[in-house]
């Protein structure tokens, strides 16, 4: 923008010495066109550019001493092409002459139309108004030898009656970064300018642009005054409308419209914009922002947020992120896939946010408050707040960007979360259900959320109460494995959910991966305990567990053989599943141990009754004659415990 100023004014300045050259003439001779040659050759001499007035110079004497000029380009620099540097189609000036007589300048409306400026680099760098502007130092030393207040007191004495630019053309075509951009349709319009008073100022133009890829409109409108005196400038009453579209704005298209008042001090190097109103598509914005130092900024801001929805601007760049925890926070954050470290080193910020409600990676929450420090490279968001899902969340987060690799450190807390709506809203589906509380206190290094992910240590811990486990019915499951291995009728049982009455845990994270030895569900029914690990880094989760059944389930509806046998034992059950698919399938319930242990104690039952039952006397039988001799019988005590198991597993098995 400084850049296009400096331009604007060198073009203002080129018609300023055609206006002066015309004005000197005019006392010595009636016609000024008849120098047109003399004009353009002193132009050509100082910049060695062409410059083309193709239609004649109109002027006036008095009251005002004007010149009006028509058609006038100037050509490009060489290596830019034949396409003019500037050109305009109309150009009108007029100067008071009776106050050039007191060393005052007062101008008529300036009146500019159908500018056409062309500002260009090539692939090396090099740009095609290089040579119209002084070296820096040059330019430093003319500022010094100036003297403090010099230029300030010698352009307050200048009035101008207003600007009148219509259908400005500029162009921006950055051949070194491949970048093009288009203003189209300018048109600024002003009350008198005369410095240290307010002045209406009224600019609207069109925008066309290939990075980002947008295009649009803005209007710009509110009343601006200039003290170069004082260096103090405000610019009262302002507002900013613009409407923009583009696969590079977030959700294709925006509407914005800002309000306030701004007020800079030049010598404090102070910014700052009170009376702020922002609406932003649905989103509404009040409050105030302040600024202080142009080379170390450092800001302050008090905002209060309506309402937004976060997703509608990160809709595109989540496609492809996974989504971690559902704090308000970091739902916010969730969008970004890499920490911009270089912004959080050099940011130097204090404030407070409040939003209303907002909705971020799907998580609705509700009187958000953030409070913000940030200095030296170490950013904390404490303390945060917010209400959700009928609970309560506190948090405190801080970034430590001062070392190569940021550490970042969180302490959250969940209080009375109805964690199955939060779990619709962020995966799509109520996996858990429940009351929950939830305490994570990690740290963790990375400059991408992989990294952090990979990096993650700490403590979590979790309690759930008078909830449920969907996807898969503990209950239902064991008693079917049962069914297939004694022949028994599979449950009727039609649900797929285990209900609990609590669910806890705690984990310890080391790298990602949490491990966790204290897992407990109990329920009226089932009781499952187990100890396993919450692999963040594959999406993983592999536990084993033992079910027990509760001795006092009712059991006189259900037809399934040696289901007395195993209630109130332990079943081993392994979990081995994505985090991204758990469900019936994941839980594998191993039975094959307590039916054999049952089949064998029965076994052993059936022995014993065989060999304490009081034997017959045998009947007395006259001596039989010789018989040959035959081979020895099997050993009857093991032929009995053979037909016994072999009679015994008929029947488990039928």
């Amino acid at each position: 923008m400084k850049g296009i100023v400096k331009i604007l004014g060198i073009v203002v300045g080129l018609f300023v010495v055609i206006v002066i050259a015309a004005v000197i003439a005019l006392p010595m001779f009636i016609n000024p066109n008849d120098f047109k040659q003399e004009i353009t050759d002193a132009i050509k001499e100082d910049t060695g550019r062409e410059l083309t007035i193709k239609d004649d110079i109109g002027f006036s004497v008095f009251p005002w001493l004007g010149v009006e000029l028509g058609a006038v380009q100037l050509s490009n620099a060489k290596g830019f092409g034949d396409k003019p540097f500037v050109k305009v189609s109309k150009a009108d000036v007029k100067i008071k002459l009776l106050p050039l007589l007191r060393k005052e300048v007062e101008m008529e409306t300036v009146v500019l139309q159908g500018l056409e400026l062309q500002l260009m680099k090539d692939k090396s760098g090099r740009s095609n108004w290089a040579d119209l502007t002084k070296p820096d130092k040059e330019q430093k030393e003319e500022d010094h030898g100036a003297g403090p207040g010099t230029g300030a007191s010698t352009v307050a004495a200048l009035a101008i009656g207003g600007l009148d630019i219509r259908d400005a053309r500029i162009v921006w075509d950055d051949r070194s970064t491949n970048t093009r951009q288009t203003i189209d349709n300018l048109n600024i319009n002003t009350g008198e300018l005369s410095f240290g008073l307010p002045v209406d100022v009224d600019i609207s133009f069109d925008i066309e642009s290939t990075q980002p890829a947008m295009r649009g409109n803005f209007t710009l409108l509110g009343k601006m005054a200039i003290d170069l005196a004082s260096q103090l400038h405000s610019f009262n009453n302002m507002q900013l409308i613009a409407n923009v579209s583009g696969k590079d704005i977030p959700n294709s298209a925006l509407a914005l419209k800002l309000a306030g008042d701004i007020s800079t001090d030049l010598a404090s190097q102070i910014v700052q914009l009170k009376n702020l109103q922002l609406k932003l598509d649905d989103t509404r914005v009040t409050g105030a922002l302040a600024m202080k130092r142009f080379d170390n900024p450092a800001y302050q801001f008090n905002l209060v947020v309506d309402s937004v929805d976060v997703d509608r601007y990160t809709a595109a760049s989540n496609a492809n992120t996974k989504k971690a925890a559902a704090s308000p926070v970091h739902s916010a954050a969730a969008g970004a896939t890499q920490l911009p470290v270089e912004t959080l080193r050099k940011l130097n910020a204090n404030g407070k946010l409040v939003i209303k409600e907002m909705k971020a990676s799907g998580v609705r929450s509700q009187d958000i408050n953030i409070e913000l420090k940030a200095g030296n490279g170490n950013i904390a968001l404490y303390p945060l707040s917010a209400k959700m899902y009928d609970g309560t969340y506190k948090g405190n987060i801080r970034i430590d960007a001062q070392k190569s690799v940021p550490v970042i450190s969180m302490d959250e807390k969940m209080t009375g979360i109805q964690v199955g709506k939060m779990l619709l809203d962020f995966a799509g589906k109520e996996t858990l259900t429940g009351n929950a509380n939830i305490h994570v206190k990690l740290s963790a290094q990375g400059k991408t959320t992989d990294d952090i992910r990979k990096n993650l240590n700490g403590n979590a811990s979790f309690a759930l109460k008078d909830g449920k486990l969907n996807g898969v019915n503990n209950v239902k499951e064991i008693m079917n494995t049962l069914s297939i291995l004694t022949g028994g009728t599979p449950s009727s049982d039609t649900s797929n959910e285990t209900v609990f009455s609590s669910f806890t845990g705690s984990m310890k994270f080391v790298n990602g991966v949490g491990h966790n030895n204290d897992l407990l569900l109990d329920s009226p029914t089932l009781k499952l305990t187990g100890a396993g690990k919450l692999d963040l880094v594959k999406e993983w989760v592999s536990y084993k567990a033992e079910a027990t059944l509760s001795k006092d389930l009712k059991t006189e509806n259900i037809k399934i053989k040696e289901l007395d046998k195993i209630l109130g034992k332990p079943i081993p059950v392994n979990i081995d599943c994505s985090l991204k698919a758990i469900n019936a399938s994941c839980f594998k319930y191993s039975l094959e141990e307590i039916i054999k242990q049952e089949i064998e104690n029965k076994i052993k039952d059936q022995i014993f009754k065989k060999l304490v039952k009081p034997k017959t006397p045998a009947p007395t039988e006259p001596v039989a004659a010789e018989q040959p001799a035959q081979e020895p019988t099997a050993d009857p005590k093991k032929q009995l415990e053979q037909d016994l198991k072999k009679k015994l597993l008929e029947g488990l098995f039928r």
